[in-house]
């Protein structure tokens, strides 16, 4: 397992064949087996043998068409066609795709499929052929199938939004959180996939997600939430996996409530913790919290996440962005060079849109983050130059303006 996880850390994060070591995935990996022993009875996956199949809701697979149109088909067709097939589908969005409103001065398209209302818009045969089987193709991936499994296993918490896209996806800006979740005793990953690992994009195969969503549970196993649904919201996965979820867990009871949370008080999250907690943060999904609880004594509070350590010294997290910590970071160089840089004044690293060059004693340019910029430097009111504290300030004779060496000499005649 260490093998595999490994693989994906230095794949997805580009680390290269030189990465650093590793050094805490093992450590890792142990402090998760420890922690979530008591979940799935000592087991790292149960997987249901009822094979599910289930439409996913059409604004799914339409959305990504629309996008897939307005950037990517020009790779495919022309780029006039393209932006004819991107205005096509935008505009009968609210059709479903199913039934096309209108394109244009054809008439006879209302209540058409998209796939055959494609060639009134595509003139070119063999271009119209393209577009209509990738068209057929989003079409029958908004159909969502596979097994439900019930997982504590490492990968799944590493792997917890793929193949989709989320802020935990393994490049997302909330990536540490996977780490969070795999270090506590309360979070069960729940998800719809195939029997066999098909996923390989990161050289470790393993399961693609098409939907999944997180199971939490308090310690007593008397109190549970679901969380937030990915990437989609679909009420018939979310009752098999309440269904399921009564049959392992004993103590819970058969009404599920919705009415009793005070969400300050049954749930907290970990002061280590780096995860994006939807149940009282997303903006997007007012309403997450299913939870099956007595209602006749105060359950334990579920605690969500846990420690988030380095994945390669075992120091702790303080960005979510990263499974490494700051000083690890610097010291390797972990970031991409095209959006970070590391501060030459305080040496942290700086995202490049916060990061001004500012002129050093010898002349030369450097990266100074947003903090030291306003701290640590100052401008010639001539040349408009940032310059660090330690180059020297001249002043005209009011002693009003500050100037650097060049423009005081080219300008201050009486100094």
């Amino acid at each position: 397992m260490r093998e595999e996880f490994e693989t994906l850390i230095i794949n997805s994060q580009e680390l290269g064949g030189n990465s650093p070591s590793l050094g805490y995935i093992q450590e890792l990996i142990d402090i998760c087996a420890e922690r979530k022993q008591k979940l799935l009875g000592g087991k790292l996956r149960i997987t249901f043998p009822e094979y599910i199949k289930i439409d996913a809701p059409a604004k799914i697979w339409q959305d990504k068409m629309i996008e897939w149109a307005r950037y990517d088909s020009a790779s495919l067709i022309d780029r006039d066609t393209a932006m004819d097939v991107y205005d096509f589908l935008n505009l009968n969005r609210g059709s479903n795709f199913c039934s096309i409103e209108s394109w244009r001065s054809h008439p006879n398209l209302k209540g058409m499929k998209v796939t055959k209302a494609l060639k009134y818009v595509i003139d070119d045969p063999r271009s119209l052929d393209l577009v209509q089987q990738k068209a057929s193709t989003f079409i029958q991936n908004g159909k969502t199938e596979g097994y439900l499994t019930f997982s504590v296993h490492p990968l799944d918490y590493l792997t917890i939004s793929e193949p989709f896209h989320s802020c935990h996806s393994l490049n997302g800006d909330y990536r540490a959180g996977n780490i969070s979740y795999m270090t506590d005793n309360s979070t069960i990953v729940c998800y719809l996939s195939s029997k066999e690992p098909t996923m390989t994009n990161y050289g470790t195969p393993w399961y693609a997600k098409t939907w999944r969503v997180l199971f939490h549970i308090n310690e007593d196993g008397d109190f549970a939430v679901i969380n937030r649904q990915y990437p989609f919201e679909c009420p018939d996965l979310l009752a098999i996996v309440e269904e399921k979820a009564k049959e392992l867990f004993k103590g819970l009871r058969e009404d599920w409530c919705d009415d009793l949370i005070d969400k300050t008080k049954y749930f907290k999250t970990h002061e280590s913790a780096l995860l994006y907690n939807d149940l009282r943060r997303s903006p997007y999904y007012p309403h997450p919290i299913h939870t099956r609880m007595p209602l006749d004594k105060k359950p334990k509070p579920i605690v969500l996440g846990g420690p988030t350590p380095c994945l390669m010294c075992g120091d702790d997290i303080y960005r979510e962005d990263s499974f490494f910590c700051d000083e690890c970071i610097r010291n390797y160089e972990l970031f991409n060079h095209d959006e970070y840089c590391l501060c030459s004044s305080c040496g942290d690293i700086s995202s490049r849109e916060d990061t001004s060059l500012v002129i050093d004693e010898n002349g030369d340019a450097q990266d100074y983050c947003y903090n030291c910029t306003n701290n640590y430097t100052w401008i010639c009111d001539c040349c408009n130059t940032m310059f660090s504290d330690e180059v020297t300030i001249y002043h005209d004779k009011d002693g009003i303006n500050d100037y650097c060496r060049e423009c005081w000499e080219d300008l201050c005649e009486d100094r």
